[in-house]
């Protein structure tokens, strides 16, 4: 079961693939002042419908996953048919992964004492945790938190796996951070007695004013909850697939210290039109989150 996917699978299949990218071979007699024949475009999946439905999960002819598609009405009425001028159509998808990730970044927010307006995005020049954050898409958020203009003081990348972080490393070198005036750490919490105390004397004991959780584990969502500084924000990256997913968390420092907690899922049209800008200019690569290539033979 899938909030996104019909009940009727069986009579109605659906066409998978929610990140992609093409060209308009038929435009409809309606549409023909607005789309050409040859157009090259990329597509925004999240439609924010109340069913929840979007490409490559809930439509028979409107995935990715095919060597055509239709593309409905209802996509094309809430603008997710985007124009792309790039000729590298994996930069032109990954834009949708991208786009989560800078959605993530975007939603956090941080507070000052009595005055009611949340200030969105991380805190500038503050730390940011990313946690079990050295696969793709961690790259991608890794990425993001070094070229995309933020500006962090400090950035920490926490993952269980050396394999995963050297290649982390090799990509995205902490030279590269520093050369920005951000420092950058890889640490490998593997054996480590008291992670969340050795993660938070990197700063000092003050505690992290952005963490990421990239993965549904548990003992990584509370080390998480752990390492909040004061008006810390948490941010949930990870989908957990248990409806009852359920993590024990310390409401004495939301209520003393203003830490808090957001989820999010995907982007929003305007963090697509930014991963695409960014990608477009070489400021990000999101091709470094691509660990095979293949054909449709291959999905």
């Amino acid at each position: 079961e899938h909030k996104r996917v019909p009940d009727d699978l069986e009579n109605h299949p659906v066409i998978t693939g929610h990140e992609c990218a093409g060209i308009i071979v038929k435009v409809g007699k309606n549409l023909t002042g607005k789309y050409k024949k040859g157009q090259r475009f990329v597509l925004q999946p999240a439609m924010g419908l109340p069913s929840g439905y979007s490409a490559g999960y809930s439509y028979e002819y409107f995935g990715g996953n095919a060597t055509y598609m239709i593309i409905p009405e209802v996509a094309i009425n809430l603008g997710c048919v985007l124009p792309y001028h790039g000729s590298y159509f994996a930069a032109a998808s990954l834009a949708e992964p991208m786009c989560c990730i800078i959605g993530a970044y975007n939603a956090n927010y941080h507070t000052t004492p009595y005055v009611y307006e949340h200030r969105m995005g991380v805190k500038p020049g503050g730390n940011i945790a990313l946690l079990a954050c050295a696969g793709p898409m961690g790259i991608g958020a890794i990425d993001y938190a070094i070229n995309g203009g933020l500006q962090p003081s400090r950035v920490v990348v926490v993952d269980i796996d050396e394999a995963r972080l050297a290649q982390a490393k090799k990509l995205l070198p902490v030279k590269q951070a520093a050369e920005k005036g951000i420092e950058l750490i890889y640490v490998n919490t593997a054996g480590m007695a008291d992670p969340a105390a050795q993660l938070r004397a990197l700063t000092d004991g003050a505690g992290f004013d952005d963490v990421f959780v990239y993965a549904a584990v548990p003992s990584v969502v509370e080390m998480a909850d752990d390492l909040l500084a004061e008006d810390g924000c948490l941010n949930f990256f990870a989908g957990p697939t248990d409806s009852q997913f359920k993590i024990p968390f310390n409401f004495y420092n939301v209520h003393y210290n203003s830490t808090h907690v957001v989820g999010t899922s995907g982007g929003s049209t305007d963090d697509m039109k930014e991963a695409i800008a960014l990608s477009a200019t070489g400021q990000l690569q999101p091709s470094f989150m691509v660990t095979h290539i293949g054909g449709l033979d291959a999905v």
